[in-house]
């Protein structure tokens, strides 16, 4: 019985691919489905008593963290600090230089893309799929 359920669905998934316009996106719905993965936003940050759901305050408590973690660290403090993290906060302190981007038009952006080489990069995916 479990072969005639198992072809079944087979068949049906099958037809939905076939039948969508976004297949990409009607394959990742699939996969969802079977593997029983949801949307939902995981389990919320709690820092400090402070409860976080939502992905932007998620990021930004992340980002004001991480920005103010080597302001917390003093300087003076270096005897109880690893010799690694001594050696980053040393060469750290110099501000790094501004990143300067050129504005660029579809067009060119669309001529990038039409260059690249069938071949898949070092993240094998498939440029066919990047494309």
């Amino acid at each position: 019985m479990s072969e005639v359920i198992k072809a079944a669905k087979k068949l049906y998934y099958n037809k939905l691919i076939i039948n969508s316009n976004n297949k990409a996106k009607s394959i990742w719905n699939i996969v969802k489905t079977v593997t029983k993965k949801s949307n939902d936003d995981g389990p919320p940050l709690n820092i400090d008593g402070k409860t976080f759901k939502d992905y932007q305050s998620i990021a930004n408590t992340s980002n004001t963290y991480f920005t103010n973690a080597i302001d917390d660290m003093s300087v003076n403090n270096s005897v109880t600090m690893s010799a690694t993290l001594n050696y980053l906060y040393q060469v750290f302190t110099r501000p790094f230089p501004h990143i300067k981007l050129t504005p660029v038009s579809t067009r060119e952006i669309s001529e990038i893309i039409k260059s690249l080489k069938w071949k898949s990069g070092y993240d094998a995916i498939p440029t066919k799929f990047k494309k």
